[in-house]
């Protein structure tokens, strides 16, 4: 009698053990498919200076570019999903936000601050995987120059953001730069630079206004005559 509730038991642990293993055993949801960011634009970088007027390297306040989409790693163009364009100043360990889009696409254009990186953030959705992309930058202060004239020949101007630069002048003798003399702006930012005229002829200048880690150096040429 009491052998029967036991070999009940038994056959009851045999039949839910193999459909215990077939529940474990089902085939996972599909992966989501991996993305990539890329340029909007074949000629340009997803993020590119547009007009500079200082040499190479934009000045602050100047226009930075975006041009942004993202693919499928076979090349397919995707449109669902969302994009954060971040920022992390050179010294810094957090980014902030300075774009976005509802899409997965994004033209705008963004000021430039400071020597920095920039990333495009791709969240994701359900079918596709999230990426990013990372960009350093460098800027320059913003320069406003103009030449002194008569008695006293020179350059006298203001950089921006405003405080206390160094600046190095070079006089230019041969096809080489030797120094002449150094200074620094103001707190204000503002500088005056004296400098001799030949009787004949021109001399040739070149102004360097020290980078650090928020800004790249900026450099202006000039003469005297």
């Amino acid at each position: 009698m009491r052998i029967r509730p036991f070999l009940a038991a038994l056959l009851t642990t045999a039949l839910v053990g193999p459909t215990a293993a077939v529940i474990s055993t089902a085939a996972p949801a599909s992966a989501a498919e991996s993305t990539r960011i890329v340029s909007g634009n074949s000629n340009t970088p997803w993020l590119y200076p547009g007009y500079r007027s200082q040499g190479k390297i934009p000045a602050v306040g100047e226009t930075l570019s975006l041009s942004i989409n993202v693919q499928t790693t076979g090349g397919s163009q995707i449109y669902d999903g969302s994009l954060q364009v971040q920022f992390k100043a050179a010294g810094s360990s957090s980014w902030k936000t300075v774009a976005s889009s509802s899409t997965a696409y994004l033209y705008d254009s963004i000021k430039a601050r400071q020597n920095g990186t920039y990333r495009a953030v791709y969240g994701g959705t359900s079918a596709y995987s999230s990426s990013s992309i990372e960009k350093t930058q460098k800027v320059q202060r913003k320069l406003s120059i103009q030449g002194i004239s008569g008695k006293r020949a020179g350059f006298k101007g203001k950089v921006s953001p405003k405080g206390k630069v160094g600046v190095v002048v070079q006089k230019k003798a041969g096809k080489k730069w030797k120094g002449f003399r150094t200074l620094k702006t103001d707190k204000k930012g503002r500088f005056t630079v004296y400098l001799p005229a030949p009787r004949t002829g021109r001399f040739q200048w070149k102004i360097t206004f020290k980078g650090n880690k928020k800004f790249a150096k900026t450099i202006v040429r000039g003469y005297t005559y």
